[in-house]
């Protein structure tokens, strides 16, 4: 082909045809500019399918990281009203006690069950590598973008908040009681131990304020909990539809 350009250009200026050679050699340029643009264009072209790719790529791991994320919501939602259930069996437990028949194994075990706190760990990696790429652009819906931002922030906030409450409470309102509890003859004889230790009053645990006021707060923190992880469902399915929508939009 450029064989062919050349020998019409030579014949052009072999036969002094000079007007036709510059609209020859005008055509020639713009030719050249067309294949160019054309050429520019498809590496566009090209450089934007890799980049959707990609953005693919990051929306989908994200997707499957909520996926997962609810799965758990739910496992931890129901370890927070299986708490709620122990700490009320624990407070009629502990009403009736009476020391000379008290079963203190089934109340040890009863305080393991109250002290527990479970936590929800978000699966963050789609959203981790999309934020350590800086390819924040990358994603074209930036309103998605920013839900998605807002959606682990206000659940990464509202999750430590409950978490670390409910420890100060364990640590706090359980765990003291608990203590003093432990080296009292009666409660060491039902675990296997034999120590001259003091006895327990009649009423250490009927009258125990201290041991359930901290029941009372725990449990009230433990509601909130468990109303939050509703809500985080909530969140969590309507931001897998938004991504889940926005896939299909881009394919």
């Amino acid at each position: 082909m450029i064989k062919f350009f050349r020998k019409i250009r030579q014949q052009l200026l072999t036969e002094n045809k000079f007007s036709r050679y510059l609209l020859y050699a005008i055509g020639e340029v713009i030719l050249v500019v067309i294949g160019i643009l054309i050429a520019l264009q498809i590496n566009n072209w090209n450089e934007g399918n890799k980049e959707r790719a990609q953005e693919q790529k990051y929306l989908i791991e994200i997707w499957k990281n909520l996926e997962a994320d609810y799965t758990q919501i739910e496992i931890v939602g129901i370890e927070y009203q299986n708490i709620i259930s122990k700490i009320d069996s624990l407070h009629i437990f502990i009403k009736s006690a009476e020391p000379a028949t008290t079963n203190y194994k089934k109340l040890f075990n009863y305080f393991l069950a109250v002290s527990y706190v479970p936590k929800f760990n978000p699966q963050k990696n789609g959203y981790n590598n999309l934020i350590s790429a800086g390819d924040i652009n990358q994603i074209q819906n930036q309103e998605l973008m920013k839900k998605i931002a807002s959606h682990y922030n206000s659940i990464d906030y509202s999750n430590e908040l409950i978490t670390e409450t409910l420890r100060g409470s364990s640590g706090k309102d359980i765990h003291p009681p608990m203590k003093r509890l432990i080296g009292k003859k009666e409660f060491l004889a039902d675990l296997g131990y034999e120590y001259f230790t003091t006895s327990i009053s009649d009423e250490y645990l009927s009258k125990n304020e201290e041991l359930i006021s901290g029941l009372i707060y725990k449990k009230t923190w433990l509601g909130i909990a468990s109303r939050n992880t509703k809500e985080w469902k909530v969140k969590t399915t309507n931001l897998i539809d938004s991504i889940k929508a926005e896939i299909e939009k881009s394919k």
